[in-house]
């Protein structure tokens, strides 16, 4: 018999069952972790991004707080004011100027960091969020 395969490169038959047997289990783990990618992330794919952006604070709610007229300090500008806006979850008061500042970019009460989309689910008559 003329082999071209020297004799020490040759496999035995467990050898190549060995191997046989590995490559079908790695296929058989390749398809099912694509089947769970397919399950787990495809569904996903096909949301817009504006599903995944936060759900802002519209100035609607900013008029729905509570109007506090005093005068008074802002804690946050640390200028004296007259209009203020009580915050529902922690009853600070905020002057209007800051209220309408801080809730353009931010969900999060200033005060207690508390996010005012989570307070609305366990309180939702207390402030209304923009669902769009």
């Amino acid at each position: 018999m003329n082999n071209s395969i020297p004799e020490s490169r040759r496999l035995s038959f467990e050898q190549v069952t060995f191997q046989i047997n590995f490559h079908t289990l790695q296929l058989e783990r390749d398809a099912f972790e694509l089947e769970m990618y397919d399950y787990l992330v495809n569904p996903f794919l096909g949301i817009p991004d504006s599903f995944w952006e936060p759900i802002n604070v519209s100035f609607e709610n900013v008029n729905e707080l509570e109007d506090i007229i005093k005068e008074d300090t802002c804690y946050i500008c640390s200028e004296t004011h007259l209009n203020f806006k009580k915050v529902n979850c922690c009853n600070q008061e905020i002057c209007n100027g800051c209220c309408y500042k801080w809730f353009k970019t931010s969900v999060k009460c200033p005060y207690c960091y508390q996010d005012l989309r989570e307070f609305n689910l366990k309180n939702p008559t207390k402030l209304n969020l923009n669902e769009s």
